[in-house]
């Protein structure tokens, strides 16, 4: 029994022990200078597919509702890289800031400062009016301003 009781011992100090990767991060807060660097659009998760050669980072396919910086055409393509991806869902809707990728347009990952929309008044303040709106119906932005009264 005692030596059961010491090969668990030596299993659980010497082969037991994996390699884990955390997350380390401030979450970025969202200000006008992003704006100058970054690409910052408003739009709804269509689909999220893994990357098969991409340690385990995701491509996520939105529609897109409204852009406030950069060039996003309606269907956009995020690379969110793991292992800190940001947590978005299917038919969620989402402010997305991005930079230039390597392998794909735009990068993300949970230190971008992504939101989601219904968590956004604080974006929304400070991004001001969308420079284009693709789809105005479905615009966050346009209903936040509605509830504000403001539209």
């Amino acid at each position: 029994m005692k030596y059961v009781f010491m090969s668990m011992f030596i299993f659980v100090c010497v082969v037991a022990p994996v390699s884990v990767q955390a997350c380390s991060c401030e979450m970025m807060i969202l200000n006008r200078g992003m704006l100058e660097r970054s690409t910052v659009f408003a739009g709804r998760v269509k689909h999220i597919k893994a990357i098969e050669a991409g340690y385990g980072d995701r491509i996520v396919f939105f529609d897109v509702t409204d852009v406030w910086s950069g060039e996003v055409e309606q269907r956009a393509l995020v690379v969110n890289n793991a292992p800190c991806e940001y947590e978005f869902k299917v038919e969620q809707y989402y402010v997305v800031v991005a930079r230039p990728g390597e392998l794909y347009r735009f990068e993300t990952g949970m230190c971008s400062g992504n939101k989601q929309v219904h968590a956004a008044e604080d974006v929304f303040e400070i991004l001001g009016e969308p420079i284009t709106r693709f789809d105005p119906g479905k615009s966050p932005w346009r209903r936040w301003n509605k509830e504000r009264g403001l539209e």
